[in-house]
């Protein structure tokens, strides 16, 4: 992947996992402000070369501040309010004599803090602080991503997704499903013949083909198959045969791979291979992130595993 990919992916995790951040504190629920303090800390401790730790770490509910780096004398405070207000309380509430000498940094999650810049603030004589410099927020942290080199974006993409994976939902809907589906259409070149289904159980297919392993993945997509049915009627009531060209093109891998690979091996290079297709074209969504990618290209091969254009029919081999 190229670097300009990492920085597009943590710019979506980060902007992403703000939006879950804002709806959780409408709702009074702040238990994931633990998750954005350790998320700042890593992400600042690599991009800047720092060794922040979390201040409940040294002192529980310590007032004002949220990470320390005494080595480098440097506090911040990480915070879903992006106000004045904020700002100077928690330049008023830090323990002026137990970080005298050390440089205030605040980290503003949820909303760009352009507009606390060009404020003044009343910043305590034990610390330093400058507002032009010192506020930060994710348009800023990415713009210092920015200049890190791809190995470096690499290292912080992995971090930044080892931080939220868990906090950013999937986006499970036919936008996402229509988005990798154009997307495979301009991608795939397709000579091969189309199949016709003939029914069958599904569980019955999966143990016929030896698919145990993957049968989770499986069922958990298919599913969204009538949701993706939708998404391929309407790119053929404008005249593409989308459907055929893909699910054709699944078979041919199928085809000439089910020789040498293990049938769960086969099953996940399948999905492997569509999914870098659908990552490394031109027309990739960059609005997407690889988790809402990887679900949606695994909803078309389980459909394509449903409509029985890959693997064997349990009939079949009777």
């Amino acid at each position: 992947m190229t670097d300009s990919i990492y920085l597009e992916q943590i710019s979506l995790l980060l902007n992403s996992f703000a939006q879950t951040v804002k709806s959780m504190g409408r709702l009074n629920l702040h238990n994931i402000n633990v998750d954005s303090e350790n998320l700042v800390r890593d992400l600042l401790n690599s991009i800047r070369g720092l060794q922040l730790v979390n201040a409940n770490d040294i002192k529980h509910n310590e007032p004002g501040i949220d990470l320390v780096d005494s080595c480098h004398k440097i506090i911040i405070q990480v915070s879903s309010e992006c106000t004045k207000k904020k700002l100077q309380a928690s330049l008023d509430k830090t323990d002026k004599s137990k970080y005298k000498g050390f440089h205030f940094l605040f980290v503003s999650l949820t909303t760009s803090a352009d507009n606390l810049r060009d404020k003044s603030y009343s910043v305590p004589a034990e610390f330093s602080f400058d507002a032009s410099t010192d506020i930060l927020d994710i348009n800023s942290i990415i713009a210092e991503i920015n200049s890190k080199t791809i190995v470096q974006k690499r290292h912080l993409y992995d971090l930044a997704h080892a931080h939220l994976f868990n906090c950013v939902e999937v986006q499970k809907n036919p936008a996402s499903l229509s988005k990798i589906v154009a997307a495979l259409d301009k991608a795939l070149n397709n000579n091969s013949p189309e199949f016709q289904q003939v029914p069958f159980i599904i569980p019955e297919k999966i143990k016929q083909n030896h698919l145990e392993n993957v049968s989770g993945t499986i069922t958990d997509h298919v599913i969204y198959a009538s949701m993706l049915n939708k998404v391929y009627s309407e790119s053929e009531q404008l005249g593409k045969n989308t459907r055929i060209k893909i699910h054709s093109v699944l078979r041919r891998w199928y085809e000439d791979n089910k020789g040498n690979k293990d049938p769960c091996e086969l099953y996940r290079f399948i999905t492997d291979n569509a999914f870098d297709i659908v990552q490394n074209s031109a027309n990739r969504p960059t609005d997407m992130t690889f988790e809402d990618m990887q679900w949606a290209v695994s909803v078309v091969v389980a459909d394509a595993f449903e409509e029985c254009k890959i693997f064997e029919h349990p009939i079949k081999q009777q």
